[in-house]
């Protein structure tokens, strides 16, 4: 499925991956009166492709009590994202590996979206630009089995902190720098199915299993 991400943060590099896509606009700040909570984590907006082309405009933030969608303004006219999904923890499912090992997935964090209108030239979200698909897309980045692998039951263990181990963040970085028009992930996000075992330095303190904080 075709991303255009850009992030709503300063430290903008380090949420490419958070994004699973590339950033095409560079980042931005969030406004003034975005609660301090809110602007302490991570808010992203991006533009995904979908069925027969359709476009769009997502918003992702932590799923505070008092958080609600915002609105995109798409050339110059304001609507209101409605909830795509609302923060929610989902029950543990069966894995590969012992139930033990497992956990459910937890999703802090309320998702947005709004269809966009087919001829739209320009979007922004509480004032960040998000970037528009491109008519005749040139320059495209294909990506994808992306995951660094932690599962039991393969008793596989790969260096998620060692960026030779596990060069997705590079590998992120170069293709934002080319400024694509286009990315398209494939699928297989991650592959972080159980706990970094102790005696593992190389993924030690990483997230694991299927929720948000992977």
């Amino acid at each position: 499925m075709p991303i255009f991400c850009t992030t709503l943060n300063s430290r903008c590099a380090a949420h490419l991956l958070t994004c699973t896509a590339l950033s095409l606009a560079g980042c931005g700040s969030l406004p003034p009166s975005t609660s301090s909570v809110l602007q302490a984590r991570l808010s992203v907006a991006y533009v995904v492709v979908g069925e027969n082309g359709t476009a769009w405009a997502r918003f992702i933030t932590p799923g505070l009590a008092d958080a609600n969608c915002p609105l995109v303004t798409v050339d110059g006219t304001a609507q209101r994202m409605t909830v795509r999904a609302p923060a929610n923890t989902i029950a543990q499912r069966p894995t590969a590996s012992d139930g033990a090992n497992s956990k459910p997935s937890i999703f802090p964090v309320l998702t947005c979206e709004l269809k966009l209108p087919e001829n739209a030239v320009r979007a922004n979200i509480s004032g960040t630009e998000i970037p528009m698909p491109k008519a005749n897309p040139r320059r495209i980045v294909v990506l994808g089995d992306t995951g660094c692998r932690m599962k039991k039951a393969d008793n596989a263990w790969q260096a998620c902190n060692d960026n030779e181990a596990w060069p997705f963040r590079a590998v992120a970085n170069a293709a934002a720098a080319m400024a694509p028009d286009l990315v398209i992930h494939v699928g297989d996000y991650h592959y972080r199915e159980n706990e970094c075992p102790p005696e593992i330095a190389g993924c030690q303190g990483s997230p694991w299993g299927y929720g948000w904080d992977t």
